[in-house]
């Protein structure tokens, strides 16, 4: 009797510790981070626009960002030509730039043609906020926003021995007016040299996009392109601060190298980048809920890095990648297919794309040092929430199995006891 008592007033008190920390603890803080949000909102806001007030956060040109070739090693490197300057202004030509627009089930937005920069990417699923009125969440952001993130992905011809495009480059549109799950698009670009380039980007049912990057040397003269992929990440992003919970520059870096790299912002501003060398993995940056991953091809050997700058009173993150170095003879076309992952962290979305060949891609998951036991937990309360439709009623159910399951071990420990006495 004394037992079924003791077990009872377990769970009664279990019930009572996750009513109290979600009324006293959760709920306080989503009203803190929506408070947050809507200043921030304000502070960007049109109106304010408008009146001639540049955001804080104004985003940096893409040339000080992109990633170069160090002549002497052929290894990627930092512009610093840009690394003490104060944040620019965003080019009068952007907001008019043409766009091809992103219409599929959980994604809206548009890339800028100029650039060929993906930075607009509305999640369709998920509110910015709790709030049942709340806008959608914004992902991807346009220069100029605060905050803002974008990604883009192109070669760098070693040695300068072709003009490459840059980010006032307008691309064409060779094929497609709607990026969509069935319908890809393609962007065009040849340089005065002779070398076209083009970027087929087809996106799945969620949140992955495919990139194919070609590259056809119709030049004279041998050219040597290396494929490059990067996200960039200006201003300091808001974080929960919680020791169990990573936000910030993510990475894998192969099964026999690296592993999993979780950095700081803070520290790649005050102790240099990261960079890593490796033959499979994935690199980005993740919120509590949102990433945005670069996934190079898992069958060559890539250079992976995480950056961090002052840029005036800006600070800058990027992840890139590097991959090696092609040369193409006059006629010869090259071609290579990575791709970008932009949207929410769910756990069965993750682990299908693990499956699918992207090695490890479930660490994009923060599970904590004991994720042998906390992924399992989590799987347990996804499933009975999904049969009852409540996370109280699940906790508590997933409590009695387990107190079920070390009940003969418990029953043992209470017969010993009662011999002691």
């Amino acid at each position: 009797m004394n037992e079924q008592n003791n077990f009872l007033m377990a769970v009664i008190l279990s019930l009572a510790v996750l009513l109290g920390w979600q009324f006293l603890v959760t709920e306080p803080r989503l009203a803190q981070e929506r408070a947050s949000q809507q200043a921030a909102q304000l502070e960007t806001s049109p109106q304010n626009m408008q009146q001639g007030q540049a955001p804080a956060d104004a985003a940096p040109q893409i040339d000080s960002n992109a990633p170069r070739i160090d002549s002497a090693t052929n290894n990627i490197a930092p512009n610093n030509n840009a690394a003490n300057t104060t944040a620019p202004q965003v080019d009068s030509r952007f907001a008019t730039a043409p766009r091809v627009r992103i219409e599929t089930e959980q994604l809206s937005g548009s890339i800028a043609l100029m650039g060929a920069r993906f930075d607009d990417l509305v999640l369709n699923a998920y509110g910015a906020t709790a709030a049942e009125d709340a806008p959608r969440q914004r992902l991807l952001q346009r220069q100029g926003d605060v905050g803002h993130w974008q990604a883009h992905h192109g070669f760098i011809a070693g040695g300068g021995a072709v003009t490459m495009p840059d980010e006032n480059t307008i691309w064409q549109l060779a094929s497609g007016n709607t990026l969509s799950q069935n319908t890809p698009v393609i962007l065009r670009h040849e340089t005065p040299e002779g070398v076209v380039l083009s970027q087929e980007i087809s996106v799945d049912d969620n949140y992955m996009f495919t990139i194919t990057q070609r590259a056809e040397n119709r030049s004279g003269a041998p050219v040597t392109l290396y494929p490059y992929g990067q996200v960039t990440r200006s201003g300091r992003p808001a974080t929960t601060d919680l020791f169990i919970l990573h936000e910030g520059p993510l990475g894998f870096f192969g099964e026999d190298g690296e592993g999993l790299v979780e950095a700081d912002y803070d520290d790649l501003i005050e102790d240099g980048p990261t960079k890593i060398t490796t033959d499979k993995g994935w690199l980005g940056f993740t919120d509590k809920y949102w990433a945005a991953a670069l996934i190079p091809p898992q069958d060559a050997s890539f250079t992976g890095r995480f950056t961090g700058r002052m840029q005036g009173q800006l600070p800058v993150y990027r992840a890139d990648y590097l991959l090696a170095g092609q040369t193409l003879a006059p006629g010869q076309t090259h071609e290579v297919q990575t791709a970008l992952f932009a949207g929410a962290k769910t756990v069965e979305l993750v682990d299908n794309y693990a499956e699918a060949g992207v090695t490890r891609f479930d660490l994009l998951i923060d599970w904590g040092w004991f994720y042998f036991l906390t992924k399992p937990m989590f799987n347990a309360l996804h499933l009975f929430y999904a049969l009852l439709g409540n996370y109280g009623l699940a906790i508590l159910l997933v409590t009695v199995l387990i107190k079920l399951a070390f009940f003969p071990l418990a029953n043992r420990s209470y017969e010993t006891m009662a011999k002691m006495k």
